[in-house]
């Protein structure tokens, strides 16, 4: 279900922040504004975000990572800073 854009005070979100978003959850887009310009957009994420594991599911897999000759002195500097 979508609502369209609504309008609303920064005041007015701080106080009904919990109804707000069960507006967004169910499509609508609210715009708060303070001194009647728009400050922040709430609206439905344009997509789910990712769980870890399928971050990792999605890795690229390497038969085996073999360090070049300097990664020694590299590391060396990344842990003294």
């Amino acid at each position: 279900m979508r609502f369209g854009l609504q309008r609303i005070t920064a005041t007015d979100a701080s106080r009904k922040l919990s109804s707000l978003l069960s507006r967004v959850e169910n499509g609508s887009q609210i715009l708060i504004q303070r001194h009647s310009s728009p400050v922040a957009l709430l609206k439905p994420p344009d997509s789910a975000p990712r769980r870890i594991s399928d971050c990792i599911a999605l890795r690229i897999p390497r038969d085996s990572a073999c360090p070049d000759s300097d990664f020694g002195t590299d590391l060396d500097e990344v842990l003294r800073g």
